[in-house]
């Protein structure tokens, strides 16, 4: 690699030299958990982009965490552990952290990795829900290789979510704050805001799950013309047949507590649910990003270390109640 001589003042900065035009083109599917990102990811195929063959398939259990492949998924969770966090931590990553991760070389590591994908077809796949998590760190690393990434972001009910996270965190006999409703839906809140902005500047398509299930043929052409990819019919019934059944199925439930939705997500999501065409709703409608009131913070740290070092409910519920006290008399 040619060395260069960066100011000391600007070194955290990718000169303009240092972009790498590809020719290759993303995909890349945004949004929170559960929220569609594994059905848009099976249906790829049709608008003739692949995932590679490293990715790895849906199991028995459904498509949460299929299609995604290994080194992508490692390379962000390095990157959130580097930061302290993890994908269910609930709190911003701003510019300040991602010049950490530049310093740290991530950049590079990053652009490396979407080159060394480019064999893999002429249009690539790329699914993690923890790119939406560093979604700005990977706005600036496909600056860096002069494209803009067509884009997928799906969105669903956050009660529906929350209820598929605490279904998973009670399977695992896991002591996290996914019991609690009100930290799930934050965290829905945080990664689909974010899956909003920071796509802003990409070609995009904003996806209704339930919306999805009901029309996928109608709403995958719709998404291919706004996206001005070409569209495989032939494939659409293996796609359906694999996969849209099968999710039918898996998303019946009834809601633990059809009412239990938080304010502000309540009304991101009917803003959302009332965009048609699958267009974005204007930015002043969203609101602020993530949650940033004292107790939040406070809840943020105490249960994010709690489940860390694998400590029990109520001890951490414990010590957040006495947080949230010291807080009211400060």
């Amino acid at each position: 690699m040619r060395s260069r001589v960066v100011s000391p003042v600007f070194k955290l900065i990718p000169p303009i030299q240092s972009v790498i035009i590809m020719q290759t083109e993303f995909i890349v599917i945004w949004g929170f958990r559960r929220s569609g990102a594994g059905l848009l990811a099976s249906s790829l195929g049709l608008f003739g982009a692949t995932l590679g063959s490293r990715a790895s398939m849906p199991d028995e259990a459904g498509l949460e965490g299929a299609f995604e492949d290994a080194e992508l998924v490692r390379l962000n969770e390095e990157m959130l552990n580097r930061l302290g966090f993890s994908w269910d931590t609930l709190c911003a990553i701003g510019e300040d952290h991602i010049a950490i991760l530049i310093e740290a070389g991530y950049l590079d590591r990053a652009v490396a990795y979407l080159r060394s994908r480019a064999g893999d077809g002429p249009i690539i796949g790329l699914k993690d829900p923890q790119m939406t998590r560093l979604g700005l760190f990977w706005r600036k690393v496909f600056e860096s290789i002069g494209t803009l990434p067509r884009s997928l972001v799906c969105f669903r009910d956050p009660r529906a979510v929350v209820q598929y996270l605490r279904r998973g965190a009670l399977r695992k006999i896991f002591p996290g704050f996914f019991l609690d409703t009100d930290y799930g839906q934050l965290l829905w809140l945080g990664y689909t805001l974010a899956s909003l902005i920071y796509t802003e500047k990409y070609p995009r398509v904003l996806i209704n799950y339930d919306k999805l299930l009901e029309n996928p043929e109608g709403i995958l052409k719709q998404a291919a013309t706004k996206l001005k990819l070409s569209y495989n019919d032939s494939g659409f019934d293996a796609f359906f047949d694999g996969y849209v059944s099968r999710e039918k199925i898996a998303s019946r439930f009834h809601y633990d507590d059809p009412d239990g939705i938080i304010a502000r997500a309540a009304q991101l999501y009917v803003t959302l649910c009332d965009e048609k065409n699958l267009e974005f709703p204007p930015f002043e409608k969203t609101g602020s990003m993530w949650p940033h009131t004292p107790s939040e913070q406070i809840m943020t740290k105490i249960l994010a270390q709690a489940v860390r070092e694998n400590r029990g409910l109520q001890d951490y519920i414990a010590e957040l109640t006495e947080q949230i006290q010291k807080l009211g008399h400060s």
